[in-house]
């Protein structure tokens, strides 16, 4: 086995359970850099390690976490790597028997230097959820004791309930705005489902922290 893959997984424990650093915050325009809100991206400093080496890295733990059916990855080897994910439940809103979870589709950029990651803010693509509308109960009659007889019913509709960022926020191949959704920031910019805006912050965060520990404790070597 490979010096390096000996990391992986305490790596991947670690994205279940890191403290949010907060590299990324959530606007109504997107992902801004928490510590500079004027800049787009987050850099993972390597001290030491070269392009491909870092590019290696960087490629595999991402196609280790983000791996899926509905998934895609890009790479420009060794400048730069990007993926197009799926993920299932990623994002929360509300709570007790209000909540709602969200599957989320969102797109990472990555470029790579000696001795630095970049990490662009991610690009929010879609959050929703399928529920089933419409379903007429159904019909039954008694048979022997203790036994029920179902005699048909009417399936219902399946319907898309979609999550927002804001109604001014749209990102290339994502579903346009639509006011039977719900929307994380009004019109206006004021923040209206906190858990919502705080769970998907999350999420990006502890990924960056994730990758971020993986190649400071030699990850990839």
């Amino acid at each position: 086995m490979k010096k390096w893959m000996k990391f992986l997984p305490a790596a991947v424990a670690l994205f279940l359970s890191l403290p949010v650093c907060g590299q990324f915050t959530l606007t109504p325009r997107g992902f801004v850099n928490t510590w500079d809100k004027g800049v787009g991206y987050y850099v993972i400093d390597c001290p030491g390690r070269g392009q491909e080496e870092l590019f290696r890295a960087v490629s595999y733990y991402l196609e280790v976490q983000l791996a899926g059916p509905h998934t895609m990855f890009h790479a420009v080897e060794p400048e730069s790597f990007s993926v197009n994910a799926f993920v299932r439940d990623a994002v929360a809103d509300g709570k007790g028997a209000l909540r709602s979870v969200y599957d989320l589709e969102f797109r990472m950029t990555f470029d790579i230097r000696d001795g630095r990651v970049c990490v662009w803010a991610p690009e929010v693509k879609s959050m929703q959820y399928v529920r089933s509308v419409g379903t007429e109960a159904q019909a039954e009659i008694a048979g022997e004791p203790g036994l029920t007889i179902r005699v048909g019913h009417t399936p219902g509709n399946m319907q898309f309930v979609r999550l927002f960022v804001s109604p001014e926020y749209m990102v290339l191949g994502a579903p346009l705005y639509d006011i039977s959704g719900y929307s994380i920031y009004n019109k206006r910019g004021k923040l209206k489902r906190k858990v919502a805006k705080e769970s998907l912050e999350n999420y990006f965060n502890n990924l960056t922290v994730a990758l971020e520990r993986y190649l400071c404790t030699d990850g990839g070597r």
